[in-house]
């Protein structure tokens, strides 16, 4: 069961929004899209919050057809590396869905 981390708005470049968990409250959350990928395996976009390197997103399709971006966010005060989706919900933002892996 996904459980929804974030929620975020389009802007100009990407989107901004905020994370917030029981330890982790983080505001003004930028997904910038990058301009000048390197490969088909770069990421569209690098995450940061307040200038400070966040994580990477991917574009991706889910399997009913639906876009969404595969993020992977990572911190030294995190236990470990977080693995979430970027996906549009119903309001018309954006929700960041987090499940606990198997």
């Amino acid at each position: 069961m996904s459980k929804t981390i974030g929620i975020f708005e389009t802007t100009s470049d990407g989107y901004i929004g905020a994370i917030s968990t029981l330890n982790c409250r983080l505001s003004g959350v930028k997904f910038v899209a990058v301009d000048d990928k390197r490969g088909e395996d770069s990421p569209d976009f690098r995450i940061t919050v307040e200038g400070v390197d966040l994580g990477a997103g991917w574009k991706a399709t889910a399997k009913s057809g639906n876009p969404f971006v595969r993020v992977v966010l990572d911190d030294p005060s995190f236990p470990a590396t977080l693995n979430a989706s970027l996906v549009e919900n119903r309001e018309g933002k954006f929700s960041l869905l987090w499940s606990r892996q198997r």
